[in-house]
C-alpha cells in the first residue's frame, strides 16, 4: 500500500473515531437550546402568573388564559394549576384555550393528556360546543352552543365515538356530561335526559356523572 492510501486511510479511521463525539456536539447544543428556551418562561414569568389567577378561584377568565398561554405555554400553565386542589375544574377553561390555539381535535387532547385529573381533555369537550366570543367576554352562565339542541340531540350518540377520542371514551362521556348542562342551559333535568339518549348504560351513567 502507497504513501498516500496509507494516510487516506488513517483519515478516514479518525474521522469515523470523531463522528460520535460530533453527533454528541450537535445534539448536546440542541438539548441546551431547548433548555435555553424553557428557561425563559420560567421563574417571573410563571410568579406573574400565579399573582394574576390568585383571586379568581375556580374560573380563571378566558382571556388571561389567552394571554400566558402564549408567555409559558400549557404545560407550563398546567404545573402551577396541579398544585391546586381545585386543579380540574381550573383546567376546563384551559382546555378551551387549547382547543382554541391549535384548532385541532387531536393536537389540542395530545397536548392536555390526563393533566389535572382529565378536567384539561374536559375543557377540550367543552370548548367543541362554546361560543368563544361568548368565553371571552362572559361568565359561565352566559356561555352559549355552537349547535342547537335539536343539532346536539341528533349528533349526542356519535361525539365520543370519534376517531380522536377512541381511547377516552368514557372519559368523554363524563365531558359530554358537562357538555349537556349548558346545551340544556344549566336544567338539569334537561342535561340528564341528554344522558338518557346513550343506549349504553355505562355511558348515560358516566354522562350523569358530568351533569353534577
Amino acid at each position: 500500500m502507497g504513501l498516500y492510501a496509507r494516510s487516506s486511510w488513517r483519515f478516514f479511521i479518525l474521522g469515523i473515531g470523531l463522528l460520535p463525539i460530533l453527533i454528541f456536539q450537535v445534539t448536546g447544543d440542541a438539548r441546551l437550546n431547548s433548555k435555553a428556551t424553557t428557561m425563559h418562561v420560567t421563574n417571573s414569568s410563571l410568579e406573574e402568573f400565579r399573582s394574576t389567577i390568585a383571586g379568581y378561584g375556580q374560573y380563571i377568565p378566558i382571556e388571561i388564559l389567552e394571554k400566558y398561554y402564549s408567555i409559558l405555554g400549557p404545560q407550563a400553565m398546567l404545573d402551577v394549576f396541579e398544585g391546586d386542589p381545585f386543579c380540574h375544574s381550573i383546567a376546563h377553561n384551559l382546555g378551551n384555550v387549547v382547543l382554541l390555539k391549535t384548532n385541532n381535535l387531536q393536537e389540542a387532547i395530545d397536548t392536555c393528556g390526563n393533566r389535572c385529573d382529565e378536567g384539561c381533555f374536559h375543557g377540550i369537550l367543552e370548548g367543541l360546543f362554546k361560543d368563544f366570543d361568548v368565553l371571552k367576554n362572559g361568565t359561565p352562565s352566559e356561555w352559549s352552543s355552537h349547535v342547537s339542541k335539536e343539532e346536539f340531540e341528533a349528533k349526542f350518540e356519535d361525539i365520543c365515538l370519534r376517531r380522536e377520542l377512541s381511547t377516552h371514551v368514557f372519559d368523554c362521556y363524563h365531558a359530554i356530561g358537562h357538555v349537556s348542562m349548558f346545551v340544556a342551559e344549566y336544567d338539569i333535568e334537561e342535561a340528564i335526559g341528554y344522558c338518557k339518549l346513550l343506549h349504553d348504560k355505562r355511558a348515560a351513567y358516566t354522562c350523569a356523572t358530568g351533569v353534577f
